[in-house]
């Protein structure tokens, strides 16, 4: 029964906890299994891969990491004013796994006039969270107990969230089944994707691939459609390993004492733009339900 509630085989145990030595290799080990049965089990062929060239970074943060810098830039670049045209009216997101509450701020400023509310859903109350304003609003919930809060959003969202949830699978049928099977709705999904095992190491529950994605998207019926963006590359991987991971860098304030660590990074983020085939650091998984013209 397990795993109809979770894309991945095996994905038991969480590194978000402290793990002994035993539980770190069965962690890695997990993650492997899992990796190569993406070459056996076949994937769902609606999901249309693209690659990913982002082209605003007015509002990156120069001392984050790679995975995050790209995730910020895809914000930004995604086609807002386009896709908004298509809805016929102004976004009203609901995050889950919001965290802090940075992406319903940044949000409101990327889309602009657009923007309607945002709505940001996490497991944990935050000390960031300011419910003062009229159009942000944060409530402490899991992810399993949104039904109540998807009346009236066209926009779903998680970034750097869905890895952390034991249960993926059983969010997505929650969402299949209190969705409106009329009204044009958005899902975006930030993932970490297979290549990052050697970069986060111990981190969440799973890391995704084409089989996992599949498990998600084999969910939702004839009228939905799926973009599967690809971010990044095993360079930035690298980059990340030798300047985070390793020093166990993980305060971005300290990164920006390190010389030339942004030009770096941006050097390599512009580089795997390029390239035509790469090995993805991160995905963007886009769900569009109830589109009728292809995208």
């Amino acid at each position: 029964m397990k795993n109809l509630l979770s894309s991945c085989q095996l994905d038991n145990i969480s590194g978000d906890k402290k793990l002994n030595f035993v539980k770190k290799i069965y962690w890695i080990l997990i993650c492997l299994i899992n990796y190569f049965l993406s070459f056996v089990i076949k994937k769902d062929s609606r999901i249309k891969i693209e690659k990913f060239n982002g082209n605003n970074q007015k509002f990156v943060n120069k001392n984050e990491s790679p995975a995050r810098v790209l995730s910020d830039i895809f914000w930004a670049s995604f086609q807002w004013k386009k896709n908004k045209k298509i809805l016929k009216r102004n976004y009203e997101i609901l995050e889950v796994g919001c965290g802090d509450g940075k992406y319903g701020k940044l949000l409101k400023k990327i889309i602009g006039r657009n923007f309607k509310s945002y709505l940001g859903i996490d497991i944990k109350k935050r000390e960031r969270w300011d419910n003062s304003g009229k159009n942000l609003k944060f409530i402490k919930s899991d992810c399993y107990n949104i039904k109540k809060y998807l009346i009236k959003k066209n926009l779903i969202i998680t970034q750097s969230a869905l890895e952390h949830f034991k249960y993926d699978l059983k969010f997505f049928n929650i969402l299949k089944n209190n969705l409106s099977k009329t009204e044009k709705i958005i899902q975006i999904h930030l993932i970490p994707s297979y290549s990052c095992l050697f970069t986060y190491f111990w981190h969440g529950y799973r890391h995704y691939n084409l089989n996992s994605i599949s498990k998600i998207t084999k969910i939702f019926d004839k009228n939905c459609q799926f973009k599967l963006f690809s971010l990044g590359s095993a360079e930035l991987n690298f980059f990340h390993f030798f300047n985070i991971t390793i020093k166990k860098n993980n305060n971005p304030k300290l990164r920006n004492k390190k010389k030339n660590y942004f030009k770096k990074m941006r050097k390599l983020i512009l580089k795997s733009f390029k390239r035509k085939n790469n090995i993805p650091s991160f995905y963007a998984l886009v769900i569009f339900h109830n589109f009728k013209k292809e995208l």
